[in-house]
Formats: C-alpha cells, sequence, structure tokens
C-alpha cells in the first residue's frame, strides 16, 4: 500500500504487520516506518511523536534537525541518521547509526549526547536514561528491514564508518 497526497499533520499513520512505508516529506527528514508503527507529527515543525513501532530517521547535514519522542525518551536529531523503537507499556530504544544526537527521559531536562554506535533505553516506569552503551552496527544493518527492504539509504556509507572503527568486543554483541 502506498501513500498518497499530503499527509496531514497530527494525524496519524497506522502500518499493518507486513508493511513498511518510506514517507513522502519534504519538510520532515527522510523517515521510514516499520510494520505495525504509529506515528504522527507536528503542523510545521519537525516534531515526530512514535507511538508505537519502529521507525528509522535522517536528518541531512545542513537540511536542519528534528525532535522525536515517544512516552519514555525524547531525542533531538541534526545531521544524523537514528532508528527508534517504542511498544506501548514497554521499553523504548534509540540507537544512533551516524553523527550523534541528544536524547533525555521523556519530561526531563537532563541531556544525553549519544554517539554513532551507541544506544539508550528507558522503561515505561524508569526514573532515569540508561547510559549510552555500545551496539554492533554491522548485523543491525545487514539485517534491518528499515534499511534492506529501500532503496539505498543515502547515509549508508556514513554509517559504515563507525563500524569500522567499532572495537573488537563490540562485534557479534546482542542488542537487549
Amino acid at each position: 500500500t502506498c501513500l498518497h497526497g499530503d499527509l496531514r499533520a497530527n494525524t496519524p499513520v497506522r502500518r499493518g504487520s507486513c508493511s513498511r512505508l518510506d514517507l513522502p516529506s519534504n519538510d520532515l527528514p527522510l523517515t521510514r516506518l516499520g510494520a505495525n508503527t504509529v506515528f504522527r507529527f507536528a503542523r510545521g515543525t519537525r516534531n515526530l511523536e512514535l507511538t508505537e513501532g519502529a521507525i528509522l530517521l535522517q536528518a541531512p547535514k545542513g537540511a536542519g534537525g528534528a525532535r522525536i519522542r515517544t512516552a519514555a525518551i525524547t531525542a533531538a536529531i541534526t545531521g544524523t541518521t537514528v532508528m527508534m523503537e517504542h511498544h506501548r507499556g514497554g521499553e523504548s530504544k534509540f540507537i544512533v547509526l551516524e553523527g550523534k544526537a541528544r536524547v533525555a527521559l521523556a519530561g526531563s531536562n537532563e541531556w544525553k549526547e549519544v554517539k554513532a554506535g551507541e544506544m539508550v533505553t528507558a522503561g515505561p516506569d524508569q526514573k532515569k536514561l540508561s547510559d549510552p552503551f555500545e551496539v554492533d552496527l554491522s548485523p543491525l544493518i545487514a539485517s534491518s528491514l528499515l534499511v534492506t527492504d529501500f532503496a539505498t539509504l543515502p547515509s549508508l556509507d556514513l554509517i559504515r564508518q563507525p563500524i569500522r572503527q567499532q572495537p573488537q568486543r563490540t562485534r557479534g554483541r546482542t542488542i537487549p
């Protein structure tokens, strides 16, 4: 199924269990939605809300940034590529694939910097965001349908740089 016409602000976009979507927009960063994703954006902004599912965002350098939030995590991105996953009542995960981002527990003003190859998590009742920890990007990029089921990601060469720089101890580590 394809999305046609204008995507209206504050209108949820819901994807089925077998579908993924590369969201067409001149105003938003490159946005890819995973299966079973519920997502909305605020009119006139680059503020995105992920209610359920998984999303990949690429905000190229010089194209302006974006803010994405779940019930547990708020992230500010610019000049980077990230993935975020959230399930109602469950844990939120935020991964930086290339570049860096600022992340905070929802409703908090205590921001943490998350760099390429790092991830932070927060559960629904947590009072603190996890410290950033390393994630093996190589198998993630090779297996993620948000990368493999679409045209080549414009920032793929930028993502390969931190993959080459990741220490050997990270290789093969499973994402929690």
